[in-house]
Parts: structure tokens; sequence; C-alpha cells
């Protein structure tokens, strides 16, 4: 589904001074990457020397598993607004 994050990615947000905004979009455009891709790579580099425990693993499993399951009654939800919206009557999806 377009503009839909994927369930086992999170929103990390936070503020910068511009100046560093500014070399992050240089850096990036010079590797040809998006931003999102060079912050990416540049964090995995940054934590490569640090582990997870099984725990923590086990954690992010569930937070996966739970954000998948919002994810699939939101779009169920949307699909039967859909159908609501088409007037059709039947309750049946007119396309």
């Amino acid at each position: 589904m377009p503009n839909q994050h994927a369930p086992d990615h999170k929103v990390l947000s936070f503020y910068i001074p511009r100046t560093l905004n500014a070399l992050i979009r240089k850096a990036a455009a010079a590797q040809r990457k998006t931003i999102t891709d060079f912050v990416e790579d540049t964090l995995t580099e940054s934590v490569r020397s640090y582990d997870l425990t099984p725990t923590e693993y086990e954690t992010i499993a569930k937070e996966t598993r739970e954000a998948e399951r919002a994810s699939a009654k939101r779009n169920a939800e949307k699909a039967g607004k859909r159908r609501i919206k088409s007037g059709s009557g039947s309750g049946k999806k007119v396309g």
C-alpha cells in the first residue's frame, strides 16, 4: 500500500543543527544516496560493535507482530469505508 511503512521499521525523529543538516544532505548527494539511506548506513556503521540480546530481539519481534496486526486492521477498516462510500448497497466493493 502506498505511503505505508514496513512493520519492522520505526520512525526516529529529532532536531539537528542546520549546519549538520546541510552537511548530511551534501554527503548523501555526493554518495548518490537518499538522506534516509545515508543516515541509516551511517548509524548502522556507528552501532556495528554492539549486539542485541535474545530478549531484545524478542521484544522487537513482538512489536513488529503488533504493528503488522494494527496495519492489517487499518487496511480492513479503510476497505470497509470504501465499500460504504461506493453506495452499491450490497456492501461489495465496486471497481
